[in-house]
């Protein structure tokens, strides 16, 4: 049964779409992640788009972002979403700056101008907002949030942490009241989230709400948003094995998971030098790693293949490079889940496979989501962003994975 849109999440990569989305369907709520071109035709209570603009220049980010916010508004969504990364990655002010021009223009002016409530903490994974600004694990980012969004033009003001939501919500107005077009908000706490996502929940005014996962999970109860998800989330014979792991991202945390899951007797890791893909499907490097590849999962093993990267190479994975990655690890024989690390490697991985939708169901834990492809086969796929978790991460989502039948995932 198609649902009234209820929230629309703009995201800029994969991972980051799909994290926020789960703590709608935690939720109860039905949610969908696009992959971009088929944003209006999903119907569904959340909407979860990925913009893909965290790799591309600061213009196209902007158009895209208030196109997509456009749509949303159009589609009636009570809620914008702007899905900021906890760690300022990405056109942050551009995007937020977009999602808040669409709403204004919506506005017409009528009624109470609308207000950006920005606050990327997420205090599980050790990222906190102090004093206006972003702490990871205790160690201040350079970059600023309101001077980001000061960059792109939006007036913001920083609020520290609030006792509060009546307090917050009169502090907020009374800032909105003098011209500002955003709030930042400090928050150490989920405790300090939740004050957050109920001070915006009282206000009389239209909210562009920006943040990372962290605040998403506190904006069901606080905006009252009523579960309607009642459906299973993948066929009962779903095959549970092999398990293909696929990380692409250079960050030292990916790259730490995958040498964990390395040490595990029953998986077999396959490196694939950028040379290989650069080569192309007619090269004889790309045929031996696939065939390595077709091998391993023909006999039944969870396979992890890692794409290998200089110790220097911190950056983010050229699109390209991406793109051949999840061509190459698309192979053709059944597999039970695909887990993929980082946000280019995850989409280009299912673009491979013809994917252009998910259904985002659970979590395997906070910001390590699972979901369903759209189709007559569905595959479980889990996504998690590449600097994202500690070195055991990868090694648990497997365990979680094929210890518990697919359908215990839901909840």
């Amino acid at each position: 049964m198609a649902h009234v849109r209820e929230v629309t999440i703009l995201a800029d990569d994969l991972t980051g779409a799909a994290d926020c989305a789960a703590a709608f369907a935690i939720a109860g709520l039905e949610t969908w992640l696009s992959l971009g071109d088929q944003a209006g035709t999903v119907a569904a209570s959340v909407l979860a788009v990925d913009t893909d603009t965290r790799v591309e220049t600061s213009d196209i980010a902007y158009a895209r972002t208030v196109a997509v916010a456009r749509d949303a508004v159009r589609a009636g969504s009570r809620v914008v979403y702007k899905k900021i990364d906890s760690t300022l990655r990405g056109h942050v002010g551009p995007e937020i700056a977009a999602a808040f021009a669409a709403v204004l223009e919506s506005a017409g002016g009528r009624g109470p101008r609308p207000i950006v409530l920005l606050c990327p903490a997420f205090p599980a994974a050790g990222r906190i907002l102090r004093a206006g600004r972003v702490l990871v694990n205790g160690t201040a980012l350079e970059a600023v949030p309101a001077a980001l969004l000061a960059l792109a033009g939006l007036s913001a003001t920083e609020v520290g942490t609030a006792r509060d939501g009546g307090t917050l919500t009169r502090e907020i107005e009374r800032r909105a009241a003098s011209g500002t077009d955003a709030v930042v908000c400090d928050a150490e706490s989920d405790d300090d989230l939740r004050t957050i996502a109920d001070a915006g929940a009282r206000l009389g005014r239209p909210v562009v709400w920006a943040g990372s996962g962290g605040l998403a999970r506190h904006l069901p109860r606080a905006l009252a948003l009523r579960a309607n998800e009642t459906a299973e989330s993948s066929p009962a014979d779903a095959p549970s094995r092999p398990i293909l792991i696929l990380v692409g991202s250079p960050s030292h945390a990916a790259q730490g998971q995958a040498t964990e899951i390395a040490r595990q007797g029953d998986v077999t890791t396959i490196a694939v030098h950028p040379d290989t893909l650069l080569a192309g499907e007619a090269s004889l490097a790309w045929r031996e790693a696939a065939g390595r590849i077709d091998a391993t999962l023909a006999g039944g093993r969870d396979t992890c293949v890692v794409l290998e990267r200089d110790r220097e190479s911190a950056g983010a994975i050229d699109p390209a490079l991406a793109r051949a990655f999840g061509r190459l690890t698309a192979r053709p024989g059944p597999i039970g889940a695909l887990v993929a690390t980082g946000g280019e490697t995850a989409r280009a991985a299912l673009e491979a496979r013809g994917v252009t939708r998910l259904r985002v169901v659970a979590e395997v834990e906070p910001g390590i989501p699972a979901c369903v492809t759209d189709g007559p086969r569905p595959l479980r796929v889990v996504t998690k962003a590449g600097g994202f978790g500690d070195a055991g991460a990868l090694a648990r989502t497997r365990a979680a994975l094929g210890s518990v039948p697919p359908r215990s995932l839901v909840r």
